[in-house]
């Protein structure tokens, strides 16, 4: 009859602390390395709208409560030519809620007639 060795062996290392340490690191380097989207800096209060899905788009038109358009960090006419420059299928306009409607609805023909085939106005949703 043969004995196992009386040797006193080891007891298995855990390897789950390097592990957690390795998902520490790369969680930070993800976060310093990650580019994240600055808000946009325009005081804008958005209007309401019910049944509608949400929808990101890098290329948005802002229409202040004053009528002014900003794109870009540029205002009026400028922001408008620095737009059509990328000649964008879609256009997304945040208007703000006191922005004179008669404003963006030439705003919006405007860029029809440039060869924007899809408008949006960005709403939030109601409460």
């Amino acid at each position: 009859m043969r004995f196992d060795d009386m040797t006193p062996r080891r007891a298995p290392q855990d390897g789950i602390v390097p592990m957690i340490n390795i998902v520490f690191l790369l969680l930070v380097f993800f976060l310093m390395t990650a580019t994240l989207v600055p808000a946009p800096e325009e005081d804008v209060t958005l209007a309401e709208a019910t049944g509608a899905e949400a929808d990101t788009e890098p290329s948005t038109l802002v229409l202040r409560g004053d009528g002014m358009i900003l794109y870009d960090g540029m205002e009026g006419e400028a922001a408008l030519a620095r737009l059509l420059s990328g000649q964008p299928e879609r256009v997304y306009i945040r208007a703000d809620r006191a922005a004179p409607a008669d404003r963006l609805i030439a705003v919006a023909k405007g860029l029809t007639a440039e060869g924007v085939s899809d408008i949006a106005i960005v709403t939030v949703p109601a409460p």
